[in-house]
């Protein structure tokens, strides 16, 4: 009886010591604190898999990253639509098996046309670019992008453009009348030409966001881009601000998608179609404010939050605008004419430099 028992406790040991060798680390490389930490930790539980979050805080950043990643340790890559395509371009990302993942038919698929992109990638969530500005400063705000890109000599210097090539360069092809989908390299030669004439405007190039000594809100700057769910924040903390979203404006995409050198493709694959679960969708969306591109999800997602037009803008309204151009001369050039306007460093593809 005693043998059996001392078997017994051996075999437990050995169960135990297997159980924590199959136990896997699905490093996830993404914008910080996208992910609500229930939609992570129950994934883990359900998988017996160690979730390893790699933050980013900028696209340069996140390139940098991935570049940098000569273990092949990165098995998901969460990134904007124009992020995708470069992934893409490069053979960096693995054709998603779409038939293994159930919940793929809650994903709402118009707001990407691109193909190839859908072939690798899921878009998840979105946001909506608009206006911000100081009521207590600003006579007659914009009301479209042309009139952004055309301000009253009064706003000289007193006016942030976001530090991401794609949004500044993308404001003034809009103002211009350019469709994002379809402009060729002379409608973005005209538009860098624009953003240079714009300079004396600019009192920086950086992000507006709800911390006290950002230029917003202490008023250095009057007049920036912002997206929806940042301006949500502000608000609260500034009542001198104003918010306009234009007619014409674009959206950012979230995608996910699976690194080609992953070595956990499998539950790689079970952990994007668990994101698309309209519950932990939805837990997403009250965690970061990005809207899902989920049609299940708005089940559960509060009353409050779906009438707040910042972050749940009523889209009737507003004509929403994809960036969906494939060619890559014309996405570097865009990039290239970007930091030598405005004195930043990066460059195109530092991915693959």
């Amino acid at each position: 009886m005693k043998n059996i028992f001392i078997i017994t406790i051996i075999m437990l040991l050995f169960s135990f010591s297997l159980n924590a060798q199959e136990t896997k680390t699905l490093r996830i490389l993404s914008w910080e604190n996208f992910f609500h930490p229930e939609v992570i930790s129950s994934f883990e539980t359900k998988h017996n898999v160690r979730i390893e979050i790699i933050p980013y805080y900028s696209e340069l950043m996140r390139d940098t990253l991935f570049k940098n990643d000569v273990s092949k340790n990165i098995d998901v890559i969460l990134s904007t639509q124009s992020g995708i395509v470069d992934y893409i371009n490069n053979g960096f990302l693995l054709p998603i098996e779409f038939n293994d993942l159930d919940n793929y038919k809650y994903i709402d698929t118009s707001f990407t046309s691109n193909r190839i992109v859908r072939a690798h990638s899921v878009a998840i969530s979105y946001g909506v670019l608009g206006i911000a500005y100081r009521k207590d400063k600003v006579i007659s705000p914009p009301n479209n992008w042309s009139e952004f890109i055309n301000p009253d000599p009064y706003l000289k210097g007193k006016v942030d453009l976001i530090a991401d090539p794609d949004d500044a360069i993308d404001i003034f092809l809009m103002g211009a009348g350019n469709d994002l989908r379809f402009y060729n390299i002379e409608e973005l030669f005209h538009a860098a030409q624009l953003l240079h004439y714009f300079k004396d405007f600019v009192n920086e190039f950086g992000y507006n966001t709800e911390f006290e000594n950002d230029p917003l809100m202490t008023g250095e700057v009057w007049l920036a881009p912002v997206y929806g769910f940042q301006f949500n924040e502000m608000i609260k903390k500034n009542k001198n601000l104003g918010f306009i979203y234009p007619k014409n404006t674009k959206i950012w995409r979230d995608n996910v998608a699976i690194n080609s050198d992953s070595r956990n493709k499998q539950i790689a694959l079970k952990f994007l179609n668990h994101l698309m679960n309209p519950k932990n969708s939805a837990l997403n969306f009250k965690h970061n404010l990005y809207k899902p591109l989920n049609n299940e999800a708005f089940k559960y997602i509060p009353d409050d939050l779906k009438s707040n037009q910042y972050i749940y803008p009523d889209s009737n309204n507003l004509k929403l605008i994809t960036d969906e151009i494939e060619d890559r001369y014309i996405r570097n050039k865009k990039h290239y004419f970007y930091y030598r306007i405005s004195g930043l460093n990066g460059e195109r593809n530092e991915i693959t430099d």
